[in-house]
């Protein structure tokens, strides 16, 4: 009933009747300012950003053990590099298609595990090989003569959290924080392989202080990885936003709304069992697809043209594994984004954010009964709520030239008490093209 639902809505949408108008420059509040005008022309843009980031922390004094995807205990630094090109071709008038081929090498701290804020969101699943992170068509509709400003539509693959309206101060690991649970709402288990893209369509209506976004994408085949499940009759994912605009004290500020409905071929809290021999706990292997929903709050409000304060809250059910973007089934986070106007600089970056991730009681007890997820295992679980602190400050040389310093002091790391608490320091160097 609910896909029939989903195909009648967008046959709606698609069946409306609208009237194209002048057209505009490509907008690149979607994409995470890659920059594609580097080198332009009427039917091709090209642009790109090469991004290196290093992370260190040292010995976590007090843990008490290393498990099988834990933050080791020694200390360890690491080096990421990531490479990305885009191409947008304008056909016609309207309409455009994005080409976006992107290299990952490199590790993260902990092989990319250990914590459900993990402290590089940049991480994915780094190989030799390039892979395609933006393949996909967009449409604009602009009208006359209604409240409604613009339809647009997104046919193929994509990045699933660029289909909707994005944080301005915490969204963009290669230009603000580098923590996953200061980059997006932290319980929204997005429907993303490893890489972070996605198959699907997506379409977003605005309105003149509001819109609606509406994502069907596929899901990924298995918890963290790289694969796409192409079972799509079982296997998707149904994400929607609402957007609202406001004004406070002359400022404007944004409060958007995430739901999302996931349906794949994961495990659930309550069918588990535990290998005896090694104390490893695993999922039931005769399972079948199950569903997770969950939803979210994201609020931002702008201090002046280069500051602004966030806010953010979500809540996944967690009865069920996560499978896309980490493992936390509650998250609050908040911070400020400050331009350095004081000293003449207002395009350098102050920022600061905190965070408080929580789990369920069925996840925290598959955990300490060894469970392993793709993100944690310990092998057992004193369970806390995980917190983490971030700062950093962003030097901008010139608009395309930028270089980050950043702290991070994470506590009770993996949701484990007895893991104790761990400090990154880490740099980043990244080059807009």
């Amino acid at each position: 009933m609910r896909k029939i639902t989903f195909i009648i809505y967008l046959c709606f949408f698609n069946g409306l009747v609208f009237s194209q108008t002048d057209s505009v420059d490509f907008n690149e509040e979607n994409y995470s300012a890659e920059g594609f005008d580097v080198i332009g022309g009427k039917h091709l843009t090209l642009g790109g950003q090469i991004t290196f980031l290093y992370q260190y922390h040292p010995v976590i004094k007090g843990a008490e053990y290393d498990g099988l995807s834990s933050v080791p205990k020694n200390s360890e630094s690491e080096l990421l590099s990531m490479a990305t090109l885009n191409f947008l071709f304008k056909f016609w008038k309207n309409g455009e298609f994005v080409l976006s081929p992107e290299l990952q090498l490199g590790n993260g701290i902990g092989n990319g595990k250990g914590m459900g804020a993990y402290p590089n969101a940049l991480y994915g699943n780094p190989q030799i090989m390039p892979y395609i992170l933006r393949a996909h068509y967009r449409h604009h509709f602009y009208l006359k003569n209604s409240f409604l400003k613009e339809y647009q539509f997104t046919a193929g693959r994509y990045a699933l959290m660029e289909m909707f309206d994005m944080n301005p101060y915490a969204s963009d690991p290669k230009k603000d924080f580098f923590n996953f649970a200061h980059t997006m709402l932290n319980a929204w288990d997005a429907a993303i392989t490893a890489y972070g893209y996605t198959q699907g369509l997506a379409q977003t209506v605005k309105l003149k202080t509001s819109s609606a976004s509406l994502s069907i994408n596929t899901h990924n085949k298995e918890a963290g990885g790289p694969a796409t499940d192409w079972n799509i009759s079982q296997a998707y994912s149904v994400n929607l936003q609402l957007v609202k605009n406001f004004k406070l004290f002359t400022r404007s500020g944004k409060v958007r709304v995430l739901g999302f409905y996931n349906s794949y071929n994961g495990g659930d809290f309550l069918h588990y069992y535990k290998d005896t021999l090694t104390g490893i706990s695993y999922f039931d292997s005769t399972h079948t697809y199950t569903n997770k929903v969950g939803a979210g709050v994201d609020i931002s409000y702008e201090l002046s043209e280069h500051s602004g304060l966030f806010l953010r809250y979500s809540q996944s059910d967690g009865l069920h594994e996560d499978y896309g973007y980490t493992q936390c089934d509650g998250s609050l986070n908040g911070g400020a984004m400050l331009g350095m106007k004081l000293i003449n600089r207002p395009t350098d970056k102050l920022g600061i954010c905190a965070s408080l991730n929580t789990l369920t009681k069925g996840h925290q007890q598959f955990l300490k009964d060894g469970g392993l997820g793709f993100m944690l295992g310990d092998g057992t679980l004193n369970y806390a709520p995980e917190s983490v602190f971030e700062t950093f400050y962003l030097i901008d040389f010139n608009g395309h030239c930028f270089i980050t310093f950043n702290y991070q002091y994470a506590h009770n790391i993996g949701y484990n008490s007895d893991r104790k608490n761990v400090h990154f320091l880490g740099i980043r160097l990244n080059l807009t093209l």
